[in-house]
């Protein structure tokens, strides 16, 4: 959240800046706005706006997490591709 503020305090104090007038500059201390939460190819996709680096390491870890646990029960699973992708376990793969 401290990098948000940084980032913005160092452009405006920056040559750069020289000419911005006129302009909102949006400083939200963090705020993280979902946008989309879905299933794609079998996994999760989630998108959103704002964050930092931290946030988008996470979301990417839980989308790789998303292909080994089983979208119907939970249990550990693993991807499967057959006329749709999907995350199943063992058990619920032979049900389908």
């Amino acid at each position: 959240m401290g990098r948000t503020f940084a980032g913005a305090a160092l452009f405006l104090a920056s040559a750069e800046s020289a000419y911005v007038t006129g302009v909102d500059l949006p400083v939200d201390g963090g705020v993280i706005v979902a946008t989309q939460v879905n299933e794609k190819f079998g996994t999760l996709r989630f998108y959103v706006d704002g964050g930092d680096e931290e946030v988008f390491r996470l979301i990417d870890a839980a989308e790789q997490e998303s292909a080994t646990v089983c979208e119907l029960c939970g249990v550990p699973g693993m991807l499967v591709m057959k006329e749709w992708c999907s995350t199943r376990c063992s058990s619920c793969r032979q049900k389908c």
